[in-house]
């Protein structure tokens, strides 16, 4: 693999290679907050830990565990089932830790190997087609052993450069990982804003409060949550020192919003004035293309079937893993920039991305394909309210409506037809200003997205470089603007 490095037997240089064990009561002993993480496969990916499923153990469990306690910088390596040879570093923010058995930990010694470079090798194409082949070579299941790990031969540069590629690579994930989570924080300023407007209410009940209106009996918490948070008392009291008080909407905006509720026989109180109607009233749904399978690849080409897979829990576009097309395309079946898709077919046992949507995101050389088990939105009298859409369909209202109607066990399918069937309390101006209120949301959120698609870029152009040794460090940064 490097052009001058000598290669040496992982295993003379580790400290530690094991596996994990379960603990005694497996699954039952599981918690969902505590002080303890247990890791699992499913919380390992090359790209990096991902918290998704995380469970915790209580001290008593953790202590017959302690010969798998999870150090900082330890590399953690699946080492059966679907997901083996999948690899990343222990995260710092998630010690003190615990490994169960189907995954390993590899220790090295800090002076030999650093545990960043290491990482990046093993997680390397050339690395992962050995250790995949390595564990097919089971009579059962897919499984990699002690003695294996042991004995891969890695390419073993100077410490000092293994260090320096390893920070290196390290800023780059670093970085995605900040947008990452400010991706996040941005979703739930968008998702907090949409819930005080159609799913509480709330600047409907601040207009009542103000105009001396009653308050329907099921919103009367919410009122009275609303008047403590703007009385004069309860800030002083209960706000940290020069904190700043909570603002209203500015009056142009709350005039959008009437100051009275009316009863409807199926949503019940509902803002005065705003319809009940179906999504079908104000959207259409387009069914997507059945694109041949033997165009289907895993290398890279300029054209991405947009899959089920690709739909994030609760909502959201997911880029991590792409099947790809290289077959003959209509333009009716590329997806633009900003259209909003949603997943008609599940296969999971609690159909967990059924009926979410997504926004498909700016991506420079590439082209997302419209895939037949995806459905596209198409708006009516081209009001601009996707935004408003978009979080309506990630809503708990919406998601109950999903999956009281969807069809088949093993495969959950649901229809255009059942989609724009539900009703829900609906203003089109509220519903238009929302859309552009967070827009600014929307266009951080895409920009952050694109940032993280040159940094993977970046990090692919130039790995396999310095991971072989055909470039050093100082040439690789040389040639970039990392």
């Amino acid at each position: 693999m490097s052009f001058n490095w000598p290669k040496a037997r992982l295993g003379d240089f580790c400290i530690k290679v094991g596996s994990g064990a379960t603990p005694k009561g497996g699954s039952s002993v599981y918690l969902e907050a505590g002080e303890i993480c247990l890791i699992r496969s499913q919380n390992i990916y090359n790209e990096g830990f991902k918290s998704n499923g995380l469970v915790y153990i209580d001290k008593e469990s953790a202590q017959k565990l302690k010969n798998v306690v999870v150090e900082k910088d330890d590399v953690l390596i699946n080492i059966t089932g679907d997901s083996v040879a999948r690899v990343c570093l222990a995260p710092t923010h998630y010690l003190p830790a615990r490994v169960n058995q189907h995954v390993a930990i590899v220790r090295p010694d800090p002076e030999e190997f650093d545990p960043g470079f290491l990482r990046l090798q093993l997680a390397s194409p050339q690395m992962q087609a050995v250790l995949l082949g390595l564990a097919s070579a089971g009579a059962t299941r897919n499984a990699l052993t002690k003695g294996m790990l042991e004995s891969l031969e890695l390419d073993k540069p100077p410490i000092e450069t293994q260090r320096a590629i390893g920070s290196f690579f390290g800023k780059i994930e670093s970085k995605s990982e900040l947008n990452n989570k400010a991706n996040q924080t941005l979703e739930q300023m968008a998702q907090a804003l949409f819930k005080s407007w159609f799913v509480d209410f709330d600047p409907v009940i601040d207009n009542a409060l103000a105009a001396g209106n009653s308050i329907p009996e099921p919103l009367q918490q919410r009122a009275e949550a609303r008047t403590a948070l703007f009385s004069q008392d309860c800030a002083s009291e209960t706000s940290p020192p020069n904190a700043a008080p909570p603002t209203r909407l500015p009056a142009a905006t709350r005039a959008l919003f009437p100051d009275s509720f009316e009863e409807h026989p199926e949503l019940g109180w509902i803002p005065a004035g705003w319809e009940c109607r179906t999504l079908g009233d104000d959207l259409n749904i387009k069914h997507g293309f059945a694109f041949k399978g033997e165009y289907f690849s895993t290398e890279k080409t300029p054209d991405i079937l947009v899959t089920p897979g690709n739909f994030k829990i609760g909502g959201g576009i997911k880029l991590d893993k792409l099947k790809y097309y290289s077959g003959p395309v209509s333009e009716d079946y590329v997806l633009e920039s900003g259209d909003l898709v949603v997943t008609m077919t599940d296969l999971s046992k609690e159909a967990d991305t059924l009926g979410y949507p997504a926004l498909i995101p700016d991506a420079e050389d590439v082209r997302f394909l419209h895939n037949q088990r995806i459905g596209k939105i198409q708006v009516k009298d081209n009001h601009q309210i996707l935004n408003y859409l978009y979080q309506y369909m990630r809503s708990h209202s919406y998601r109950s409506e999903v999956l009281s109607s969807f069809t088949g066990s093993t495969v959950k399918h649901t229809a255009p037809k059942k989609l724009m069937a539900i009703h829900r309390a609906y203003s089109l101006h509220v519903a238009k200003k929302f859309s552009l209120m967070v827009q600014p949301i929307l266009d951080m959120h895409n920009y952050n997205l694109a940032e993280n698609e040159r940094l993977m870029q970046l990090r692919n152009t130039l790995l396999p470089k310095l991971l072989s040794g055909e470039l050093t460090l100082p040439e690789a940064t040389g040639n970039s603007h990392a």
